[in-house]
């Protein structure tokens, strides 16, 4: 499953067909199209295409159920579109771990990021997974390795160009945590919240030339329940982060946090059937999966 970076759209693949989804229409589908299974899948925002890893490393752009274009590229653990859909990010694998900027409609490298770093050695690679986040020219990106966050950086778009904020030497926002790994990241246009595994949640304002941090909020400060934490999704738009609430890790609710003050604005439960284990924040919406289906609700 994959989803634009507004979180408007969502793709979905049953058997070889993979269908674009819009939210806002009741899940209606506006792109269905036969493909192979692919290794990653990012949406455009307007939802009437898709971008593709194949095999064997093709990257592709499919347009309302057609293919328009591939090319041939380097080994890559994850790509998104940026918010403005003009561009394309791909997160090269191997050492050291890059990113190359693509334009989103030929496909023509534009950019390449110098190694990204974790204090003063080039990362190996994307650790267990790459969680991504949306702001209009840029995006943030976030992995841990065992118990330690791999990288929390931010890339930028400006004037074509890619630069990178969080991952070079003297300037390694993974080592500016409280706790130890991210569970969660969400992006403004000024700053990049981290929700880390103490319940802390963290912002760095990624446009300063040095790291700047500042605390948000915590679980223990939201809440006056201590069998209430946060659980690792985060989600921010309009001045307001939204995280997840768990109790015995299960989804009881969502904490709407004002991104400047920290302080909880509000606190809206799902209805009984999101509350399990399954549901998950993501992107502005909720998604829940038991054995073959997936549901989806808006929150934002």
């Amino acid at each position: 499953m994959a989803t634009d970076p507004l979180g408007r759209h969502v793709a979905t693949l049953a058997g070889d067909v993979l269908t674009v989804h819009d939210l806002a229409r009741e899940l209606t589908g506006v792109v269905s199209q036969p493909m192979p299974p692919p290794r990653h899948v990012t949406v455009h925002p307007s939802g009437t295409s898709i971008a593709v890893l194949s095999e064997p490393w093709k990257l592709e752009v499919w347009r309302h159920g057609k293919r328009e274009r591939a090319v041939p590229i380097e080994a890559c653990d994850w790509l998104a579109y940026t918010a403005g859909g003009a561009h394309l990010l791909l997160g090269v694998a191997g050492e050291p771990a890059r990113l190359h900027l693509h334009d989103a409609v030929t496909l023509d490298r534009l950019d390449t990021s110098g190694p990204l770093h974790l204090d003063v050695n080039p990362l190996a690679g994307w650790g267990e997974g790459v969680e991504v986040t949306h702001a209009a020219s840029a995006v943030g990106f976030a992995a841990n390795v065992g118990d330690d966050p791999q990288v929390l950086a931010v890339a930028e778009v400006r004037d074509g160009r890619l630069r990178v904020h969080g991952a070079e030497t003297g300037q390694v926002y993974a080592r500016h945590l409280p706790g130890e790994r991210v569970n969660g990241i969400g992006l403004s246009e000024h700053e990049l919240f981290a929700l880390d595994d103490d319940g802390i949640v963290t912002a760095f304002a990624w446009q300063a030339p040095e790291v700047t941090r500042r605390w948000v909020a915590s679980g223990t400060e939201l809440f006056d329940d201590e069998d209430l934490q946060l659980g690792g999704a985060v989600f921010t738009r309009d001045g307001i982060v939204t995280l997840d609430v768990v109790r015995d890790n299960e989804l009881v609710a969502l904490a709407l946090v004002d991104a400047a003050s920290g302080r909880r604005t509000g606190l809206l439960a799902p209805s009984t059937h999101w509350r399990n284990e399954h549901a998950i924040l993501d992107n502005g919406f909720l998604r829940r999966t038991i054995d073959d289906r997936t549901w989806f609700a808006r929150v934002c």
